[in-house]
């Protein structure tokens, strides 16, 4: 029994791994999507530099976009006095990198669910709607942990790899949703 418990982690863990780091992929996509191009200094409507603008050491200090929260510190020589950047402001993860990020909230969400299972069993409370409020607890606590280690695999900013992992959260939920409709039409039609 202990093998057969093993050998279902193992395919657990081969098949969430890979699936889970395309959705992450398609997630920090998304949020660059979202987070748009990056203006410095210019006109934001026709990304023209502004009249007169000269690179010096002003040029080189950190500047962002007021109006997106979301945009990466640029300089306005890295940018070419305004114009929009070539980079993403979240950087791209690699197949591999994304699967490292997988491993570890994969890991970190066992421990979690299994100290919650504990913890609800010395208690006395292990229904189903208590295992349901855990699972809602251990998503929540996925999100902002997923956000700190995106924000270090990825270097980028807290706030950002929070929308990427929202969009990768709502990605697999439209996927959820739409298996879970072909699965009822087909139940459905083979009645």
């Amino acid at each position: 029994m202990a093998i057969g418990i093993l050998l279902l982690v193992l395919i657990y863990f081969a098949a969430v791994i890979p699936i889970g780091a395309v959705f992450l992929r398609g997630g920090i996509a998304l949020a660059n999507r979202i987070i748009g191009p990056v203006h410095t200094h210019g006109d934001a409507a026709t990304g023209e530099p502004v009249k007169g603008a000269q690179e010096s050491a002003v040029d080189n200090a950190p500047v962002r976009d007021l109006a997106n929260p979301f945009s990466p510190p640029a300089t306005v020589s890295q940018h070419n006095f305004g114009m929009e950047a070539s980079s993403s402001a979240i950087p791209k993860l690699d197949f591999g990198r994304a699967c490292l990020v997988m491993l570890i909230l994969v890991v970190a969400m066992f421990v979690i669910s299994v100290l919650f299972g504990l913890a609800l069993r010395m208690t006395g409370m292990f229904g189903m709607v208590d295992l349901a409020f855990v699972n809602v607890a251990v998503w929540g606590l996925m999100f902002f942990a997923g956000s700190a280690v995106l924000m270090v695999m990825a270097p980028t900013t807290y706030s950002r790899s929070m929308l990427a992992v929202l969009m990768t959260y709502l990605m697999a939920l439209a996927v959820a949703a739409c298996l879970g409709g072909v699965v009822f039409l087909i139940s459905s039609l083979s009645r």
